[in-house]
């Protein structure tokens, strides 16, 4: 069975600390001074940047990251630390499931800047080989000084990368070329005159840089990257949002929340996904059913021998030829679910008798078994079919415990839907007497069909409304919970510190305030740290204000009027005076920040002086040198929960007050359906006018409800709910709220 392709949260844009451009401490290069006056050897070189690796792979694996590239500027001296170290963690046991892809940021003429990725698994010789024919001087790096060199432009357009590359043979169809198609900038390659290179270019993707996604992307932007401009070419070109994380600490890391349907650790995969990018690009965490069937086994059957197959989460494709097993298969996992021919011989399909012979014929005949996987709500349950039990479906829970239920039972504890072979073309085939209002409308003038297309468009958008509300709910829920446990966490550090400090032995006064206060300096570490990236965060995105300000909409009308004239003169002038200010605010903003430094890095020099002298008191101590060490651990996770509380906080009240939006929501739900019904009654009238009598329309204001009663029951299964009594609930519900769905036949 072909590897199952699955979304991973993606970030491919992160610059390694010999980036030029990195900010913060770097770890050192040989020859540079180390404490004590010594200078820097290859091993430390060597073990600062294993150093460097390890926290950069801990950073991914705390942000949920699956997948990055790292892009210096025009080398790749880093990478293969990541590498080692994701592998010498797979190697111990402790896969970080990170797949790590080689890069490069590259500079070419004009400015335009690009991203290359290549196959995680390409030998690090045919980097070398790639750096030379793209014409960067490799021979000229210093590999081992703390900073890589400057970056000069290379002499030819961007399209012609992957033209000399395609020339090795090693390389062709193992990198993927991402074009910056970023809003304002000097580097993006979507600037006015650039529409011939980008028309021609081979590539299928872009990238943005930090803060942009396409969601908040100038419209004539986009206009250029959908394929609807024939002047930018007629290819959706989609832009990936990275982060451009280049930061000690990597604070922004991740923060670009970006998923990628991909299926291996491949340029080829990353290009598949961006072919696709609909249904394999995601800027929001994926969801996925809370049921699937995560693998079939069956044993001692025909045609389909002993055999084990892992599903994907998601979409599942069988294919063969006539005669394969293709059927079976399918009939062999309703089966699994007690929603076989077999099990519901009620079904209205002529089918019926043949398919519930299969399974008589090819498992219960043979003494065969049939035993799936589910996963629920992620918890795995095995259900079992074999003459063991009678071919009663035997259910294994999560907790070990094995139970025999009924088919019924099974259907009640895992819903589903199953359809077996012919069967959904026969329903179709049924139903061709059935007209639906859409149909019936084409005999309505235009404006009607119209109207009746915005009527659903209006339903759609208030429906989408409603479940961003629900969204927004389960993440509130979600915060919640996550500040309740880090509260929980906080409390039980606290007290774990005080029990602990009141097992130490009496120290002098200055000892003991020492480490009374390594709490407080703790905190006051991070706070700055925090401060000190949340100020450049700010400072990002003054600078994108003032580029959204400068592609502002300008009234460009040559019309002799008056008003016109008074309005253009106003509105620049306004637009002038926000840019001034957002200028002024954008230098005040930098100039505070390197007003700053000087004081973060005395507010570091205190915490380290501090360390030391805490650490100094702890090696006294003696035989509690291990509770002193274990109170100063917690006091770190103390500080840490905190700032996590205060981040949720915020994120929490970013959501605003969900109450009110839902019952605005919910009546603006209600207004639209409202709306159709009374377009739904009038374009039934006139349809009956135009047929004579021959057609008869009727509106019925409750409509069909199968479909919310099965969602319902689908939820109150799990509740244990009386069947009678909350459909019951539910009606008088609906009809209270005046939600009657509405049909029309």
């Amino acid at each position: 069975m072909a590897p199952s392709a699955s979304f991973r949260k993606c970030d491919f844009q992160v610059h390694s600390c010999r980036d030029p451009n990195w900010e913060g401490q770097r770890p050192v290069g040989i020859g540079d001074a180390l404490t004590g006056g010594k200078k820097a050897t290859a091993v430390d070189v060597e073990a600062a940047r294993k150093a460097w690796a390890k926290g950069l792979v801990d950073k991914c694996v705390h942000k949920g990251l699956r997948a990055i590239a790292i892009t210096d500027h025009h080398e790749m001296v880093m990478v293969r630390y990541l590498i080692d170290e994701v592998q010498s963690r797979m190697k111990a046991g402790k896969d970080p499931d990170l797949w790590v892809f080689p890069g490069m940021e590259l500079t070419l003429q004009g400015g335009c800047q690009c991203l290359i990725l290549f196959d995680s698994d390409l030998e690090q010789r045919w980097w070398t080989q790639a750096i030379g024919t793209l014409g960067i001087n490799h021979a000229a790096l210093d590999e081992t000084a703390a900073k890589g060199g400057s970056v000069t432009q290379l002499p030819y357009p961007y399209p012609d990368i992957a033209t000399r590359l395609d020339a090795i043979k090693e390389l062709k169809g193992r990198f993927i070329i991402l074009p910056n198609v970023s809003g304002g900038g000097q580097y993006t390659v979507v600037t006015d005159g650039e529409h011939k290179n980008f028309r021609e270019m081979p590539y299928v993707g872009g990238y943005l840089d930090k803060g942009q996604n396409i969601h908040n992307l100038q419209p004539r932007l986009k206009t250029r990257l959908s394929g609807t401009d024939s002047t930018w070419g007629n290819r959706l070109i989609y832009p990936l949002p990275t982060t451009d994380s280049r930061e000690a600490g990597y604070p922004r890391l991740g923060s670009n929340d970006t998923w990628i349907k991909i299926s291996g650790s491949t340029a080829e995969s990353i290009r598949q996904a961006f072919l696709g990018c609909d249904s394999r690009i995601s800027l929001a965490i994926p969801a996925y059913p809370s049921i699937v069937v995560r693998s079939l086994r069956v044993k001692g059957t025909h045609p389909l021998e002993d055999m084990e197959l892992d599903f994907s989460p998601e979409f599942n494709a069988v294919i063969g030829g006539r005669g394969s097993g293709k059927s079976t298969l399918l009939e062999y996992i309703a089966f699994g679910l007690g929603r076989s021919c077999f099990d519901l011989t009620d079904k209205p399909y002529s089918g019926l008798t043949r398919l519930s012979e299969l399974v008589k014929e090819t498992v219960i005949a043979k003494s065969g078994e049939v035993t799936l996987v589910v996963t629920q709500d992620g918890a795995d349950f095995e259900i079992t079919r074999a003459a063991t039990t009678r071919f009663a479906p035997q259910v294994k829970y999560p907790n070990g415990k094995k139970e025999i239920l009924t088919p019924k039972e099974v259907r009640a504890l895992f819903p589903a839907v199953a359809y077996s072979q012919g069967e959904l073309s026969e329903l179709g085939r049924e139903a061709r007497d059935k007209t639906s209002v859409d149909d019936l409308l084409t005999f309505v003038r235009a404006p009607h069909k119209s109207e009746a297309d915005e009527a659903d468009s209006a339903i759609k958008k208030a429906k989408n409304g409603m479940a961003k509300v629900a969204r927004d709910f389960a993440q509130l829920w979600t915060l919640t919970a996550e500040k309740a446990k880090a509260e929980n966490r906080l409390a039980a550090a606290t007290a774990r510190i005080t029990a602990l400090q009141s097992t130490l032995p009496k120290l002098q006064d200055s000892d003991q305030a020492t480490l009374d206060r390594n709490q407080d300096v703790v905190e006051i570490g991070q706070q700055a740290e925090r401060q000190k990236a949340d100020l450049m965060e700010l400072q990002e995105l003054v600078e994108e204000v003032a580029g959204r300000l400068a592609t502002t909409q300008r009234l460009r009308s040559e019309l002799k009027d008056v008003v016109i004239t008074g309005v253009k003169t106003s509105s620049e002038k306004v637009l002038a005076q926000i840019g001034v200010k957002v200028d002024a605010l954008n230098a005040e903003l930098a100039a505070g920040r390197k007003a700053l430094n000087p004081g973060y890095g005395k507010v570091e020099k205190f915490v380290t002086d501090h360390k030391k002298a805490h650490d100094a008191i702890v090696s006294k101590i003696g035989a509690q040198r291990t509770v002193a060490k274990q109170i100063a651990e917690l006091q770190k996770t103390s500080a840490t929960e905190k700032d996590q509380i205060t981040q949720l906080a915020k994120k929490i009240a970013a959501l605003g007050d969900l109450n009110k939006r839902y019952r605005e929501a919910r009546a603006a739900l209600k207004k639209s359906v409202d709306d159709q019904a009374q377009g739904l009654k009038g374009w039934a009238s006139q349809i009956e006018q135009l047929s004579s009598g021959s057609v008869s329309v009727a509106v019925a204001d409750d409509g069909d409800l199968s479909d919310i009663y099965a969602a319902f029951d689908t939820l109150a299964v799990r509740t244990h709910s009386q069947e009678g009594a909350r459909n019951k609930k539910l009606g008088e519900r609906i009809t209270l709220d005046g939600f009657g769905a509405r049909s029309i036949r």
